[in-house]
């Protein structure tokens, strides 16, 4: 029997390396890796590495189907938001059963995605677009209050600033014009960098669902409650915890909802990452991306037979049976650490201490020491993660915030 092949297509800056590779490992495949900087990965993937450049798609397309012809690929998968899109391109030109390009490419527009969701009727924030080199001062007085500033091609609310009042607007448009003017970020946003997006703001409780679609059908992994109120002006997820408290028949929403919205979308296969709202009785999509939760929080995830969410998700694209996997852990959570202020790094001390309260199943620092860090909006990285599993939600919520107790954090 021939080894399928899978190539991974991986950023260097990327948290989710190792998972899948030690997923894919797991599983005996034959590991391709892309990424846009071959040093980073080179030596954990010698000889199997292509460097590839995802915002130029026909060059990079080029080299994935000149490495197909020489190594034929089951299916190429992209990890993260910055991967996906080309994921989805190189499947359909392979012929490999994919989602479409189109709809992969919507849930990377928010503007694209909330015209979508307009049109099938669904809940979604009312909304408008500008461009990024407006002058607020002549936008904000028809604007409603309060509302919610973003980027449209942006993830981990970076850039997503909420306004109560025209001054406030005029604040925040400012900012997100500082962040777009970003080089980096212009190239990684191409068309999408050049224009704002604006949203009512909804209250509500949030939660973000994890999922995988087969022939548009979604199956729900976890559905997670983030317990911190998230209001603003500035959105930093703290908490996850699941599974959800909610009542049974909103929870039954919630999973109607992200599988129309992923059906609306024209989402059909493979890991869906859905946040909402749960506001006056009804779900209000905030986000749906066809990837699986970033960061390290997957770790707190786990499936019958001792599989992860990443080997759950390779063998989804393998065409494997994943219906039976169910998560095997009673309650489980992530604590994702937030940058406090701006400046460098020194040290965050009491991580031996969180590592010893009882429930912690992993502790770990994702930026090292000397980093330069910036707060939301500017930044959307986390200085770290801690993983608990309990034996309720609540004593899952408990040992996080314990944590967090523990944990000092000094940036000069």
């Amino acid at each position: 029997m021939t080894t399928p092949a899978v190539l991974l297509l991986i950023p260097a800056s990327s948290y989710r390396t190792h998972d899948f590779l030690e997923a894919a490992h797991a599983l005996d495949l034959e590991v391709q890796v892309g990424t846009d900087q071959s040093q980073v990965l080179a030596e954990v993937v010698p000889d199997r590495t292509l460097v590839l450049d995802f915002f130029e798609a026909e060059i990079a397309l080029a080299a994935i189907a000149e490495l197909h012809s020489r190594h034929p690929l089951s299916v190429v998968l992209g990890v993260d938001d910055e991967s996906v899109e080309l994921a989805a391109q190189a499947n359909q030109r392979l012929r490999i059963p994919h989602n479409s390009p189109t709809s992969v490419s919507l849930t990377r527009d928010k503007f694209g995605m909330r015209q979508c969701l307009a049109k099938a009727g669904l809940a979604s924030p009312g909304f408008q677009r500008f461009s990024v080199a407006s002058d607020p001062e002549t936008l904000r007085d028809s604007i409603r209050y309060p509302c919610v500033l973003k980027p449209t091609f942006l993830a981990a609310s970076q850039g997503v600033i909420r306004a109560d009042a025209p001054g406030e607007f005029n604040t925040a448009f400012r900012s997100l014009q500082e962040l777009l003017a970003d080089p980096e970020l212009q190239k990684r946003g191409g068309e999408r960098a050049k224009w704002v997006l604006v949203e009512d703001y909804l209250p509500g409780l949030e939660v973000s669902l994890e999922g995988v679609l087969t022939d548009g059908c979604l199956q729900t992994l976890a559905l997670f409650d983030k317990p911190d109120p998230l209001t603003g002006p500035t959105f930093a997820e703290t908490l996850y915890v699941a599974p959800s408290r909610l009542p049974e028949t909103v929870q039954q929403c919630v999973r109607k909802a992200v599988e129309q919205t992923a059906q609306a979308l024209g989402l059909t296969t493979g890991p869906v990452h859905a946040e909402a709202r749960v506001h006056q009785g009804k779900v209000w999509m905030l986000e749906c991306a066809a990837r699986t939760i970033g960061g390290l929080c997957s770790r707190m995830l786990a499936f019958s037979g001792g599989m992860s969410l990443e080997a759950l998700i390779l063998r989804h694209a393998l065409g494997r049976d994943i219906q039976t996997a169910q998560t095997i852990s009673n309650a489980c959570g992530a604590l994702m650490l937030p940058v406090p202020k701006d400046g460098t790094l020194h040290t965050i001390a009491g991580w031996d201490t969180v590592r010893e309260i009882s429930g912690v199943e992993a502790a770990v620092q994702s930026l090292p020491n000397g980093t330069a860090v910036r707060t939301l909006p500017h930044d959307a990285r986390y200085l770290g993660f801690v993983l608990v599993r309990e034996k309720t939600p609540a004593a899952v919520e408990t040992t996080l915030r314990e944590a967090w107790t523990q944990l000092q954090v000094e940036i000069d």
